[in-house]
């Protein structure tokens, strides 16, 4: 606890210093930015809401100090700025991560041997990618210092997972690129195209320092924490956030082996009424009399997350990347039935949302 705090001191020390002789005259795209705001902010995102409120307090306190402000108006914002964030703080279900593949995030995408092949078909493409000539070529074109794609990979070697038996959900350390090229006696960049031949990867950019999803299932179940997806599609090409719900059925409440699991119950809860409840949607979250029947009726027993494909069926042809699930029996939207056995029925009785829903 003492070395705990005495970082903190550090942290809050060097954050007033870099504000009060750099950015009082600095101000990048014209903005002056409020530093003590923002470590409050993470400090009521990383230690919860009681105790990011009194780190927040002891932040915008100690700002107070040169502010020419009036003195408290730091110290009561911090606060509530970081109990607010440590209250209503989002978390995904699984570790922050991309797909690797050669459609979309595509370390090798670049190399003149690589790229003279990109155009083909699917099949014809890998045909040649096997091929040791071609493998060989390519795996020689990268260079001293990775670049890139593969510059970010390089820094996660022990943060890669290939898909070589379906969908990975909480993978051991051994079964890393770094792991298996350790074991196997060669590079990384070898193993890591031998995998991707034969299956998509996994790139944990966060969330899975230890290997395991402790920290994230610690997260899932504090009460002040719900379940949120990321981006909105706006990485559509490279992540797959639509799956998260299928993941949380198969791997929380079913399957998962190396840790708690949470209760179907409470999944439930926290993917239907405590969303609606947080989000001010009151019409819909629970089945009740007066609410939009807004159903899924699921095999528990059959929920089977498919590998992530990359489809080309955006406008323009933009890619996508998709990740198919069994186990969904009945979609139910507003009393109308929209899918059925994973099979559109073509009616769409949904319609934008717009605030909030009475």
């Amino acid at each position: 606890m003492t070395g705990t705090r005495a970082r903190l001191a550090l942290a809050f020390f060097v954050t007033l210093l870099v504000q009060v002789t750099i950015f009082v005259e600095v101000h990048p795209l014209g903005v002056a930015p409020e530093l003590p705001l923002l470590v409050a902010l993470h400090c009521g995102r990383a230690a919860g809401a009681e105790r990011g409120a009194s780190a927040g307090f002891v932040m915008g306190l100690l700002y107070d100090v040169q502010s020419p402000s009036p003195f408290g108006l730091w110290a009561l914002t911090c606060c509530v700025a970081a109990y607010l964030m440590g209250n209503f703080s989002a978390n995904l279900s699984r570790p922050t991560g991309l797909v690797v593949v050669w459609d979309t995030f595509n370390p090798f995408a670049g190399r003149p041997s690589y790229d003279a092949i990109a155009a083909l078909g699917p099949a014809e493409r890998l045909a040649r990618l096997v091929d040791p000539a071609v493998r060989a070529a390519i795996l020689a074109e990268g260079g001293d210092e990775p670049a890139g794609r593969m510059g970010l990979i390089a820094k996660l070697w022990h943060y890669v997972f290939p898909m070589l038996d379906g969908p990975t959900f909480e993978p051991t350390a051994d079964e890393s690129v770094a792991a298996r090229a350790s074991a196997a006696g060669v590079g990384n960049e070898e193993m890591l195209y031998d995998l991707m031949v034969q299956a998509p990867l996994q790139l944990s950019l966060g969330g899975y320092r230890k290997h395991d999803l402790g920290s994230i299932h610690d997260i899932m179940t504090h009460p002040h924490a719900m379940l949120g997806l990321a981006d909105g599609g706006a990485h559509c090409s490279i992540i797959c956030d639509s799956s998260l719900p299928s993941f949380v059925l198969q791997h929380w409440v079913r399957d998962r082996t190396r840790g708690p699991r949470i209760a179907l119950e409470q999944a439930v809860w926290m993917m239907t009424a405590r969303t609606a409840e947080i989000y001010d949607l009151a019409d819909r979250g629970v089945l009740a009399p007066g609410r939009r029947a807004d159903v899924n009726v699921i095999d528990l027993d059959a929920m089977t997350l498919h590998l992530p494909e990359v489809l080309h069926d955006l406008p323009t042809g933009a890619k996508r990347v998709v990740q198919r699930a069994d186990g969904y029996d009945v979609t139910i939207c507003n009393g109308e039935v929209t899918f059925r056995d994973a099979t559109a029925t073509g009616a769409r009785p949904g319609v934008l949302v717009r605030g909030p829903q009475r």
